[in-house]
Order: C-alpha cells, then structure tokens, then sequence
C-alpha cells in the first residue's frame, strides 16, 4: 500500500480529479430560478442621470450611462454578498451609518410644525448661557516690563497710579511705562476678545474694575500693566427676537432628539439583551 501510494501516477491522477472538481464548482451557472434578482428602477437610472448632470453639468452618454449602471449593479451585487457573508456584524463604522441612516428616517418623521412662541422663550431661558453676550470693554493701558524686580514694580506701579488718580490727570500716558508694541489705548471690544490677545487673566481682572480709575498692577501674558476702564457695556442675555433663527434651530434639535430617544426606548424594550463581562478588565470609577 505504502509503494501506491508513492506511485507518481497515482499522485498525477489526485491532482487532476482535485482541479476537476475545482474548476467544476467555479464554473458552475446556477439554475435560471435559483438567480438572485437586482432590480435597477427608471427612478434608479434618473438619480444617476442627475447626480451625473450636477457633477459634470452636462448629461452622460450612452455609453457613460451604461457604464455608471453597471456600475450601480456591481455595487448592489458586492453588498449582498457582503451581507450574505456577515461581513457588517463586526464592523462598528457599518452599524454606526446605519444606525445615522436610520435616525434620520425617524428624524424626517419627527419634522412637524414649527417652534411656538412659548416654546422659544422656554428654551432661550433654559439655555440663557449659551446665548450671554459678552461684556464690552474700551480702556488703555500702561506697560511694565515682566523683567523688574516685584519691589521696583511695587514701587513704579503705585506711585504712578495715585498720581494719575490725583484729580483725572490728564498726563500723556504713551511716555509712561516702558516701551512696547502694545497701544495705549483700545476701542470698545469683547472681554472674548481680550481674552485672546492680552490672556484670561487679564481679561477676567479688568471686567471687573471701576470704570474711570486706574488700577493694578494687572498681570498678562506680556507682563503688568496699569488698566483704566473708559467705557463698558455689561453683559446681557439677547431678546428673543434678536436671535430668534438660532433658538428655532435649537428647540427642532431639541425636539427631534427627544424623538429619537423616546423611539429608541420602545425598541429596546423589544430586546432581550444579554451582557457577558465576566473576565472583563473593571470599569474607572
């Protein structure tokens, strides 16, 4: 038995009834009712018409729509077998656009009349942070160099700010302190604003000070400084109508998020779900 089996004829004729079974199944046409059907509608060929005509501004050719057809058809067949074969089980980025498509179904369902009245007000008071206009500051400012002693700053610093608070001195403030690119004095703008160009902390002390008087020393990202407030508008929460497109979009956010999770708690309570963490590596507290 053992030499038959080392017989090149017999290994020869192993091959070739292996190949022939292969190339049988390959080539194996499945029977007319056991043909899978994809069906591509006049609605079908329309949308690649005009999704075409909006790319190329122009209609395709015959063979162009032939071709963007097939292609159609191609995509059909590739996502059944890819469906036939589980293949979106495990994918988190196919079951998230799904999960988009579908929401967006419910979504469309969700659109019904617009905001009421009372709902805008509702929700411009309930989301009042969101819509705080900042305070607006114009004020100037004198220069010291972060690279003083604290007792030379101390020093400078208190002199010169009782002296400029000695009955409104109207003394030239751009030869005082020490040189920078900074101007002296700066127009009307948001705490927001300031906050980008002089740092947080800046911005945060001086919405604070009296308007009119000097103080400091106020620390920024360039170093101190002597602030006086000329003008401010404080903060204040618009009026309904002023940002009345913004809270509209708002309350149908609102709504349709509402209507998503109300329609997912009636499909969850539809499941049985099952969670296995045994061996599992603890959540943080």
């Amino acid at each position: 038995m053992e030499k038959l089996i080392r017989e090149p004829l017999i290994h020869f004729l192993l091959i070739g009834a292996l190949l022939f079974v292969a190339f049988d199944y390959i080539n194996d046409e499945p029977e007319q009712g056991q043909l899978k059907i994809i069906n591509v509608t006049r609605a079908d060929i329309e949308n690649i018409i005009n999704n075409f005509h909006n790319t190329w501004q122009r209609p395709p050719s015959e063979q162009e729509l032939t071709q963007l057809i097939e292609e159609k058809i191609r995509d059909d067949i590739t996502y059944q077998e890819a469906l036939s074969l589980g293949l979106q089980n495990e994918d988190l980025y196919i079951k998230r656009r799904l999960r988009m498509k579908l929401e967006s179904l419910y979504i469309d369902l969700s659109a019904g009349k617009a905001p009421t009245q009372s709902e805008l007000e509702s929700y411009l008071k309930r989301h009042a942070d969101d819509f705080v206009i900042d305070s607006q500051l114009a004020f100037s400012q004198i220069y010291f160099s972060p690279q003083h002693t604290q007792e030379e700053l101390d020093t400078q610093i208190q002199s010169l700010k009782k002296q400029l608070n000695q009955h409104h001195s109207q003394a030239n403030i751009e030869q005082l302190g020490d040189s920078t690119l900074l101007a002296n004095h700066y127009p009307l703008m948001s705490v927001r604003t300031i906050h980008n160009q002089f740092g947080k902390a800046f911005a945060d002390s001086i919405d604070t000070l009296e308007q009119g008087k000097w103080a400091g020393p106020i620390r920024s990202q360039y170093g101190y400084h002597l602030v006086k407030v000329e003008h401010r508008i404080p903060s204040y929460i618009p009026e309904l109508r002023e940002v009345k497109a913004t809270v509209e979009r708002g309350v149908l956010s609102e709504r349709r998020q509402q209507f998503l999770d109300i329609h997912y708690q009636r499909l969850r309570q539809q499941y049985t779900v099952k969670i296995d963490n045994s061996g599992s590596q603890k959540a943080m507290p």
